[in-house]
């Protein structure tokens, strides 16, 4: 019995998923933040049903992201920045979109073909989805990257450190780098879309006088041997899978100094393969969303760097979901 509640509850786990989403979609939070506080008037501003809102909106309250007082709605307290679209900690920006939910919906046939869904590696599939993607990104990972560079700055790399950003987005793993000492200098790689993401960020966190930009596809682009005291490799080896991997870490390595370091932030998942759910979750996500993506254990990693003449990785926590794998240039 114990099994089969444990079944049931996985099978059913698309349900609060949705219906988060769909408040989202609607703009729901948004519109109970602005003072419309009923059904009738969430429904109104949302252009759809009554009925329809009065159930989502109760749902939403049993998932305690609202609260119920007279068949008035409201927030959860502490819960508007997350939520509200005018915050600039809203994380609702990659949820707007039914990307996720229609590639997840593709598995099965993704699973028998081999054949992703959409290829995000690519520049044009890329600019469909990620400048919302990396948005959300930004507010998941900004705190992560803050204790990251109080990590590695300045006992571990100088204050007047070269940095590179390699697929930057939204520059979230750099930018405290830039924050925590005005000497350093960032380099951002990444496509002309993302890049324009990335420029409103550095600006927002008023850093854009160290900062350059580089546009181009990290398969392709030359880097200058030599030059680097960090190189970051944010949430990005996933999409590239194990051959183009190989090939990125090496020419990391030949554009670090003596010294430098190279930080990956990834998912890791055990030498079998058969956990921590959310590694292997996303190494389905890769399959469903990339050519060759997956997620690759800290051994595969470690033979990679002796190939790249690059230190054994040492793991770092940088929060309770995200992890940082660190290798250096002798």
């Amino acid at each position: 019995m114990v099994f089969l509640e444990k079944l049931d509850d996985l099978l059913k786990g698309y349900a609060p998923a949705r219906v988060v989403m769909t408040g989202f979609e609607l703009g729901v939070f948004t519109m109970i933040a602005e003072g419309k506080t009923t059904a009738e008037e969430v429904a109104r501003a949302a252009a759809s049903s009554t009925r329809g809102m009065r159930m989502l909106l109760d749902a939403l309250t049993s998932l305690e992201l609202l609260q119920k007082h007279n068949d008035r709605y409201q927030l959860v307290p502490g819960s508007e920045a997350a939520l509200v679209k005018s915050s600039p900690q809203y994380i609702g920006s990659m949820w707007e979109t039914n990307h996720l939910w229609s590639a997840w919906s593709a598995l099965t046939q993704v699973v028998r073909t081999g054949k992703p869904y959409t290829r995000l590696e690519t520049e044009s599939d890329a600019a469909r989805f990620f400048p919302m993607l990396i948005r959300s990104l930004h507010v998941y990972n900004l705190e992560p990257a803050r204790k990251l560079a109080g990590l590695l700055l300045p006992s571990q790399i100088p204050p007047d450190s070269r940095v590179l950003d390699v697929a930057c987005g939204s520059a979230v793993w750099s930018i405290p780098f830039a924050e925590a000492s005005s000497e350093v200098r960032l380099d951002l790689l990444d496509f002309g879309d993302a890049l324009a993401v990335a420029r409103s960020y550095v600006e927002r966190h008023k850093v854009d006088a160290q900062v350059s930009y580089i546009q181009g596809d990290l398969k392709h682009t030359d880097l200058e041997n030599d030059r680097y005291h960090l190189i970051i490799l944010g949430n990005i080896v996933h999409s590239e899978g194990a051959a183009s991997s190989r090939d990125l870490i090496q020419r990391c390595a030949r554009a670090l100094r003596s010294g430098g370091k190279l930080a990956i932030i990834d998912l890791f998942p055990n030498e079998e393969r058969t956990g921590p759910p959310r590694a292997v979750l996303f190494a389905l996500n890769m399959l469903i969303n990339t050519s060759e993506g997956d997620v690759f254990s800290v051994s595969e990693y470690n033979q990679w760097f002796e190939d790249a003449g690059l230190s054994e990785g040492t793991l770092v926590q940088l929060g309770s979901t995200t992890t940082a794998l660190l290798a250096a240039k002798p």
